[in-house]
Order: C-alpha cells, then structure tokens, then sequence
C-alpha cells in the first residue's frame, strides 16, 4: 500500500473528538438530513429513491441509482396514455424524475468514444449544446443518487439508523475511532474509511491538528466538492459555452465558433465518460449497502405506506382534472403519483394493484378504458427492470458483475474513496477533439453496429411497436 500521510496521535484525536461532541451538544443540532441542499433541490433524490435501495435487491438498486426513476415511470405511463396525452404527461413527470431514458443510457453505455466523435461530425453547434445540456443535468442528478446511497452506506457501517443525528455519528464515530486506531492494533485500512465516512455524513469540518512534540499531524481531509461528485470547473465552462457572457463582460477575448463547438465537443465526451464510471460506482455502492444493510431493511411497507399516504391525499383533494394529461381521475392519479406509485409495483405489484382497488375512485378509475392495460403494466414493471439489466450484462458492464458478487464483498473495501474524475468532467480529453454523438443523427444507408435508427433501437433493447393506436400507442419497453 502507498505510503500516505500520517495518522493523528490516538490522544489527539480523542481530545478533539471530545471537544466537537461537546459542541454538538451545545448547539442542539438538528438531526441529519442525509442530502444536502444541491440533493434537496433534485426532486429524483426523493424519499421513493431512499426507500428502493433498501428495499430492493442489488441489482434493481444499481439500476435505480443510475437510471432514476424514470425506469419505472416511462412504462406506466405508456400503458396508460397515447399520442398527444402521452406526449403531455412525460413532459410533467420529466421535472420531477429527469430526462433522460433508460434506453438512452444503454445506448450511450454501449458507445465508444470513436463513435462517438465520428458521429458527432454532423451536428451543428446548437443541437451539441441541448446534448450537452441534457447529459450535464443527468450527471448532476446521479451524482446526488451517488452521495444519498454513499451516506446510507456510512451510516450502515456505523451501526446507526438513516434518522441519526450528528451528535450521534459523533458518538459512534468516536468509539469506532478508538476501537480501530492502529495504535490499538487496528487496521490502517478501516480507520482510514472510517475517517473517510465522518466525512461524508458531516463534512470535513475537522482541521488539522497541530504538529504534536512527535511531529504527528493529522490526515488532510479531501476537499467537499471533490467528493460530492459535482465539478464546479465543469458547470462554470458549460455555462460559458451555452450562451454566459460573463466571461466577455469581465474582458476575455470572444471565441470563435469553431472554438465554442470543440469546447462541447470535449465536454460532452467527457459527459460520455462518465456515464460508464458511474455505473460502476452504483454497482459498487449498492452492493457495499447490501453488505451492510440491516435486517430490519430491505421490506417494501413503508413504500406501500408511501403510496397508501398518496391514495388518501389525492382523495381528500379537489384537484381539476383539467390537470391529467387526458382529463380523467386514473390519469391525474398516475402523473400526480408516478413515483411512489411505480415504487410500489416494483417492490410488491400486487399489493399494489389491490391497493388501487381500494381507493375512494376505484369506481371512477376502473371505468377507464386503459385500467386493465395500467394494471397489467404494474405487474410486468419488474420484468422491466430485468430487461434492462439483462441489456447491461450483454454488454459485459463491469458494474453489473461486482453488483451480483456482493455476498464475496469484503467489509474493508472502501468505496468511499474520493470519486476522483468519476462524476467530474475535468480537463479536456485528448481524444476530444471532434462533435459528440446524437440520436438524431443522421441515420446512415446501411445499419453498423452502434446504429441508433429507431429500428435498431426497438431490436437492441427490447422495444415492440403497438398494433393499434387506440389501444397501445407507442414503444414500450425499458
């Protein structure tokens, strides 16, 4: 193992750790909040996410984690509406739960970087930046996936449950500290994680100490940024390049066109880049929390309590149903609770279907044309699941197979290490020196490999163009 920096003297360390709880304790902290404000801000870091990670195996988690939500939502909603209404509702889920699809995200995991490059050559510079853009507001809204999982994973290790305060991780912290300092004879490796896990749920608010009479100092902590996934270089180079003038107004020279189109021809191979690292973070996250995940986790009630919550909300509302995409009490049901609804099917579709049954409006609601299609869109939503993972295995992911060894994970491995370039698109690649890929590029005379014409896409991924408009209008697939 690389030498790194030296480790804070035992007595040193329990002298500050005193102090914090102390000042803890002074404060009255609120209890913890396992996402920070950027996480609170993204509706598809929600409660309907938190409780699928416990709830679910590994493998659905990883592909929760990495997809969102909208790998559950989009067949349900297809089951349920058609042409404009269908249109209609996606556009009011896609706040909530993001853009982009789980057959996108196959494709894009699919992808090399030449293709990538070569196909970007016909893109003109406005349709690179909504790519640019798109892909951008995907990787921030992993990256907050990333750090909710990473924190539940920390918290797991202590012991604590996800309602923990900091006084309490303190505490737990400060025992864990003590039972692992190598001066005691513990492992360098696990007190290092541990150090690295106080990080995570509280921040790195401890400084470093002071040079002892040994000359011991203590481990500097990684910056917040640099673990939290987000790249503020990134974020403030998009920004210039689609349309901040900031960097004029302050009196850089203008850049050219050809300028402007290279820099998002680089960031968004390097967007590309990070599609493929974070689904092997996820698969390596996901199965550290079912390492550790305790026996009283992995039930789907209080999921099924979330969407019964739901249920009696929207009975006890007035809401018009001018607001469902097609006017009805089953469609404003559908759009209003996507997520804790497709939550529910996937974990229990049964007692999910039944508690629809039970609902004040089942009268209404089964009086729709489309119920018996909704109903069975339900059941199916894991089978779903599966298509898309048995998709990512075809493709020999890396992620997928760490995912299902994790009962031969080994407690010490830390996955909390700092994502280093994972989430980040720092420094221009090399090789990104050309456009960036499209799927509405133009689609060449004959199919090759990595084609993304709508009939290879249908082929690659499953989907099954429906007989009849009025009945199952659509692609419907992952």
């Amino acid at each position: 193992m690389p030498a790194g920096p030296e480790l804070p003297a035992l007595a040193d360390l329990l002298e500050q750790l005193d102090e914090e709880e102390r000042k803890e304790e002074a404060s009255r902290t609120k209890p913890l909040v396992l996402h920070d404000g950027r996480a609170e801000s993204d509706a598809d870091v929600s409660g309907c996410v938190q409780l699928l990670l416990n709830a679910a195996s590994i493998d659905v988690a990883q592909a929760i984690v990495f997809c969102g939500l909208p790998l559950l939502v989009q067949p349900l909603l297809r089951s349920l509406f058609f042409g404009d209404s269908l249109e209609e509702a996606i556009q009011q889920v896609e706040g909530r739960i993001g853009q982009v699809s789980p057959a996108k995200l196959l494709q894009e995991l699919e992808d090399t970087e030449p293709s990538i490059l070569s196909r970007g050559k016909e893109l003109s510079e406005g349709k690179l930046a909504q790519e640019v853009l798109q892909w951008d507001g995907w990787r921030r809204q992993v990256a907050a996936r990333l750090e909710l999982i990473e924190k539940q994973v920390a918290l797991s290790i202590l012991g604590l449950g996800q309602s923990a305060d900091s006084a309490s991780i303190t505490r737990a912290f400060k025992r864990r500290a003590v039972e692992l300092h190598p001066d005691k004879g513990g492992d360098l490796e696990e007190f290092q994680l541990l150090q690295q896990m106080k990080d995570v749920l509280l921040g790195a608010k401890m400084s470093a100490i002071e040079p002892d009479a040994d000359g011991v100092r203590a481990a500097p902590k990684p910056d917040v940024k640099e673990t939290s996934g987000d790249s503020q270089d990134t974020d403030d180079e998009i920004d210039k390049l689609l349309g901040n003038r900031g960097a004029e107004e302050e009196g850089e020279p203008a850049r050219s066109r050809a300028s402007r189109k290279a820099e998002l021809q680089a960031n968004r191979v390097k967007l590309h880049q990070a599609v493929t690292m974070a689904w092997s973070r996820c698969g390596r996250l996901c199965s550290q929390l079912s390492t550790y995940k305790q026996a009283s986790q992995g039930q789907p009630r209080d999921i099924l309590a979330s969407l019964e919550e739901f249920l009696v909300g929207l009975e006890e509302s007035d809401d018009d149903l001018r607001f469902a995409p097609d006017g009805t009490r089953l469609g404003l049901l559908v759009v209003r609770g996507a997520e804790c609804l497709s939550a529910a099917a996937v974990v229990d579709p049964e007692a999910t279907v039944s508690m629809l049954m039970k609902s004040r409006h089942v009268v209404e609601i089964e009086k729709h044309e489309r119920w018996p299609l909704l109903t069975e869109a339900v059941k199916k939503l894991p089978s779903q699941v599966d298509t898309f993972l048995v998709a990512t295995r075809q493709l020999g992911l890396p992620g997928a197979a760490m995912a299902k060894s994790a009962a031969q994970a080994e407690s010490r491995s830390s996955v909390l290490m700092p994502r280093e370039s994972a989430l980040k698109a720092e420094g221009p690649s090399t090789a990104a020196a050309a456009a960036v890929a499209s799927e509405a590029a133009q689609t060449p005379a004959t199919c090759q490999r990595g084609c993304v014409c709508t009939k290879c896409l249908r082929r690659r991924w499953g989907f099954q163009k429906s007989a009849s408009r009025g009945t199952n209008e659509g692609y419907r697939g992952c």
